[in-house]
């Protein structure tokens, strides 16, 4: 928006920029870019010194389909992670249906339907899974995914997934990568961040 602004107006660029307010789509994608480095911080200082990260990586040289918020690498295999930043809006989990009928799963935040997401979390798997050189099945790394939200309103006591999809808040997936343990030892580990970092390159 700046360069934009000051390009059109190259003499009063600045001033305009000073006493006009940001869009409301500017505001709330900076609110959401802090949102997912407050999350990351805090998982990171939680998770100690033997999880490894890559944050905000494409899904592949070239393209501009999405990105990765985070990808987390422990002894237990690679977890995928988006990050949402929704102040005080309850994460919920609702099923349906059952004996006589298709059991369906959705997932609302804040009252709204954003089952969606899940679709964007399988294709950050997916280029993970290419990214490492590997089929669809039988990958030698376990690779899932999650939702964490920051400051989000979640269960105290229950842990909230939708399908393979774990969902967090920051500060218990922290201690839960912390925690993890699995037969990657740090060498396999280390081999799955180069390649991950060559192979998804920062957005």
């Amino acid at each position: 928006r700046d360069a934009r602004v000051r390009e059109r107006f190259p003499r009063m660029g600045g001033f305009l920029l000073a006493v006009t307010p940001e869009p409301a789509s500017t505001a709330a994608f900076k609110k959401g870019a802090e949102g997912e480095e407050k999350a990351a911080r805090r998982i990171i200082d939680a998770s100690g010194d033997d999880v490894l990260f890559l944050l905000n990586r494409r899904l592949g040289p070239g393209r501009r389909d999405g990105d990765i918020d985070m990808i987390a690498i422990s002894a237990a295999g690679i977890l995928v992670v988006d990050v949402k930043h929704y102040k005080d809006a309850k994460v919920e989990v609702r099923r349906s249906g059952g004996l006589f009928s298709p059991r369906t799963e959705k997932l609302y935040v804040g009252g709204r339907d954003k089952t969606a997401w899940l679709e964007g979390l399988d294709k950050q798997r997916d280029a993970v899974t290419f990214a490492l050189g590997y089929g669809q099945v039988d990958a030698p790394i376990p690779i899932s995914v999650a939702l964490c939200f920051v400051g989000g309103d979640l269960p105290v006591f229950d842990r909230l997934a939708i399908g393979d999809v774990a969902i967090y808040g920051s500060r218990e997936l922290g201690r839960r990568l912390k925690k993890s343990s699995g037969r990657l030892g740090r060498d396999d580990c280390v081999r799955a961040f180069e390649r991950l970092a060559v192979h998804l390159p920062s957005a």
